[in-house]
């Protein structure tokens, strides 16, 4: 082999693992973007058994025994998805005082309640979740108003710093 030759299958082996390189890189970000979307989903199912949890609370002292025993199973199931995505770095995010933190906390309502101070938080409509640091989906919460108590809500406008969410499921 020539000089010549050997010096285009150099080239053409650099082109190749160029090439190789861009489509490894390529499936690498279509692999996070899956993962990332099943942790979201993951996120919204715990939510999901919260809400229905947060629902049975108040009725569970009527339950018969094979009800508390699927509750307790739901409980397990919750508590595994839980462990799930905190081996990949998922958490729930924490509110430290009962007040919402700006930039981790959605306020999507506030209500007139008395004795309650502004900024405190009513009650989490959906918990919120960092991971690696990155906030990935924002607490939503009701807070109370200024104004006197009057039986009515106000729903809240969409909160400036939502654009620093790395994504959001809205």
């Amino acid at each position: 082999m020539t000089k010549q030759r050997l010096l285009e299958k150099l080239v053409d082996f650099q082109r190749d693992i160029i090439s190789l390189s861009q489509a490894l890189q390529a499936k690498e970000q279509a692999f996070q973007d899956g993962e990332d979307h099943l942790l979201l989903e993951l996120m919204l199912v715990l939510d999901a058994f919260e809400n229905i949890f947060n629902s049975l609370e108040d009725k569970a002292e009527t339950f018969d025994k094979s009800m508390r025993r699927a509750l307790k199973s739901f409980t397990r199931i919750q508590s595994k998805i839980r462990r799930i995505l905190e081996a990949r770095g998922v958490e729930q995010i924490a509110l430290p005082d009962g007040k919402a933190v700006v930039g981790l906390c959605k306020v999507v309502e506030t209500q007139a309640v008395e004795g309650r101070e502004e900024g405190e938080i009513i009650s989490v409509v959906r918990h919120g979740y960092r991971s690696n640091s990155d906030l990935t989906v924002s607490c939503r919460s009701l807070q109370p108003s200024s104004a006197k108590p009057s039986g009515h809500r106000h729903p809240v406008s969409e909160p400036p710093w939502q654009a620093n969410a790395r994504f959001m499921n809205d």
